[in-house]
């Protein structure tokens, strides 16, 4: 089986940024800043991490991989790095300078209504990446969404979409709990070619949703998050107008009560 290799379906990244505040047992002096991260500025690049003091200075004007189009508070996916031997960084630092080797933006909003588009593929299981990467919040307003899936190759990877749609009619049967559902919409013309794994991030922005829910329920927020997937479990990752053979749907919960009190 193939699987496509580069930065933005790297499965080594975690959610959140992943820092080394030690030296390597050889000595290395190189510490990665890698992970899902918030774009502060542009000029110059400025990133800073969801709860975090520490601001990362980019120290080029132009970033590989990263949008022309990115503008501040936009999510992305860094992969870059600073050397302790030409700056000095401790517990009170609060900017670095680093090189970037790669960045992506990933955020989009979230559709309040469902799309006219049905879903025409599933995803692989998310257990396919690992016990760890689940749906979670990046902050109040993101959803991080790990999702592996098929292609025919690396070019195609543009021809696959993601929407995450508010379903209003789960949610009113659940209390204080907020059903969102994972489509996946691929324009590619030969499921039967579709053979290389791949994998990348979203970071949806919920609050439209979050906003059409509280409307929905007298102003409340909710207190859970549920994502619903559709989960290869058949040998195609098509799905037929329909039918729901060759997936499963999976749940996964998200405690939100921290972000409505």
């Amino acid at each position: 089986m193939k699987q496509i290799k580069f930065f933005m379906v790297a499965l080594t990244l975690l959610m959140g940024v992943s820092l080394t505040s030690c030296l390597n047992s050889d000595g290395n002096t190189v510490v990665p800043v890698r992970g899902i991260i918030t774009l502060k500025n542009i000029y110059p690049y400025e990133f800073q991490a969801e709860g975090s003091s520490v601001v990362y200075v980019a120290d080029k004007a132009t970033i590989p991989g990263l949008s022309e189009m990115a503008t501040p508070s936009d999510i992305v996916l860094l992969d870059a790095q600073y050397d302790t031997k030409t700056q000095a960084v401790d517990q009170n630092t609060k900017k670095i300078n680093v090189t970037v080797t790669y960045a992506e933006k990933i955020n989009e909003n979230a559709l309040s209504t469902p799309t006219d588009e049905e879903p025409n593929r599933s995803i692989l299981p998310l257990s396919s990446l690992g016990s760890n990467l689940t749906p979670g919040m990046y902050s109040t307003d993101f959803l991080i969404m790990p999702i592996p899936f098929y292609t025919e190759k690396q070019e195609s990877l543009k021809l696959h979409r993601f929407y995450l749609c508010y379903d209003k009619e789960a949610s009113d049967k659940l209390p204080s709990t907020m059903v969102l559902r994972l489509r996946h919409l691929s324009s590619e013309s030969d499921v039967t070619k579709e053979k290389a794994k791949a994998a990348l991030y979203k970071a949806f922005n919920i609050s439209p949703v979050v906003f059409a829910y509280s409307t929905d329920h007298d102003g409340a927020k909710p207190k859970e998050i549920k994502v619903i997937t559709q989960e290869q479990s058949g040998n195609t990752p098509e799905i037929k107008p329909g039918s729901t053979e060759n997936y499963t749907e999976e749940t996964y919960t998200i405690d939100y009560s921290k972000y409505t009190k």
